[in-house]
């Protein structure tokens, strides 16, 4: 459903299914983004200088993150893991 702001031009002659094309790869970027930015703040973590039970620790936790976009397709909804303590 096209809400009433405005539309750009290059979105003004799509199809319905071209539009909730455009709106599922916004939405997949979106999550992608959030999942980035929690995988950057852990990526200290893979240091050759981090102990290997940290890197240990967090390898479940970075590979779920890493997964998360086949499980979601959009941040609505998405359970994100729970990072180690």
């Amino acid at each position: 459903m096209i809400q009433d702001s405005p539309i750009p031009e290059n979105l003004k002659n799509l199809t319905e299914e071209q539009i909730n094309q455009v709106i599922a790869d916004s939405n997949l970027d979106n999550l992608r983004n959030h999942r980035n930015s929690l995988l950057a703040e852990t990526d200290w973590t893979q240091n050759g200088d981090v102990p290997v039970d940290t890197k240990k620790k967090y390898e479940p936790y970075r590979q779920e993150l890493r997964d998360i976009t086949k499980k979601y397709q959009n941040l609505e909804g998405a359970v994100w893991p729970t990072p180690p303590s």
